[in-house]
């Protein structure tokens, strides 16, 4: 039924020690709605269907929620190797570890286990698969809302009538506008740029103001350059533009900068992740502005307009 590789599905790099992520990424795993229930339940599923195509779609299913038990696994493990007992002790993993090293053991990020009591399975073939399409709905709806919030954040950092453009030309591929009715071809104009901001220390930052802004910044930056995003919410890709090893002071600001771009612009503490251009990868058949990357660390950011003030601006 299965053939065994020794090798990952999809190869994960090196990934630092952050035991509050591998918390957060525990839900994802152990969770009621996480990968080991999808998994579980798939291949559950499929000895109640009446025909022989539908358990192998839903075998086939089954083993690719595999190989996300497999990848969020491997992070899990990596994430808590090697991290201090005072950063255990901060995310509240002190006990996990404990309890089981750093195996990504089945539990939320409360520490409660998984149960076979999450597995959707009623024996009734209909009722199974309309529960699975319902779930499988559900996610695209998420996903589809995260687009939405991601342009609203785009349109409240937009500044000029060009930007504006590419957010409808943005909306138009994605389904979600109708195209212009014109006989006129468009002339095709310049891309909107990114604001520019200048640090203390005389060195340029630039802060994308709509996805493909941040495609473009971040896709086109040499790979020591740093780059900056607030943790899983919408927001500008910040760039700083040197080879060098950054100040300080210009880390904060440019640390300032992505979290008052962001979603979590008027929360009390936003998460800003910090990694170079190289640790940074485009997924295929993404959208626009979607990046995945690794050797992150994290700082924690109070959005301050006043403090946005004080950085200077070049242009925008």
């Amino acid at each position: 039924m299965w053939i065994y590789e020794k090798r990952l599905i999809y190869p994960l790099g090196d990934i630092l020690p952050n035991p509050r992520m591998a918390k957060l990424t525990a839900m994802l795993l152990g969770g009621p709605n996480g990968e080991f229930t999808a998994a579980t339940t798939y291949l559950n599923q499929r000895y109640c269907m009446p025909c022989g195509a539908v358990q192998a779609i839903l075998t086939d299913i089954g083993t690719e929620e595999l190989s996300h038990v497999e990848m969020l696994s491997v992070m899990i493990q990596k994430m808590l190797a090697g991290a201090s007992k005072e950063e255990l002790r901060a995310a509240g993993m002190e006990g996990w570890v404990a309890a089981f090293n750093c195996c990504p053991f089945p539990k939320d990020q409360n520490g409660y286990s998984w149960t076979a009591d999450y597995v959707g399975t009623t024996g009734d073939p209909i009722a199974d698969i309309t529960n699975d399409m319902a779930a499988e709905q559900k996610a695209r709806a998420e996903q589809e809302l995260a687009y939405l919030e991601q342009i609203e954040d785009d349109l409240r950092k937009c500044t000029d009538a060009r930007g504006l453009t590419e957010l409808r030309e943005m909306l138009v591929s994605s389904g979600h506008v109708r195209p212009t009715a014109s006989k006129v071809k468009p002339r095709k104009e310049a891309p909107s740029q990114p604001m520019r901001f200048r640090s203390l220390d005389g060195i340029d930052i630039e802060v994308g103001k709509n996805a493909l802004q941040n495609e473009r910044l971040t896709m086109g930056a040499r790979g020591s350059e740093t780059w900056l995003h607030a943790q899983k919410m919408p927001g500008s890709h910040v760039l700083i533009h040197t080879e060098d090893e950054v100040p300080e002071s210009t880390l904060m600001q440019a640390a300032m900068l992505a979290a008052y771009y962001s979603k979590g612009c008027r929360s009390a503490q936003v998460p800003i992740d910090i990694t170079l251009r190289r640790y940074i990868k485009k997924p295929g058949g993404t959208p626009a502005g979607f990046v995945t990357y690794t050797h992150q660390r994290t700082l924690y950011i109070t959005p301050s307009e006043a403090e946005v003030k004080k950085i200077q601006l070049v242009s925008e």
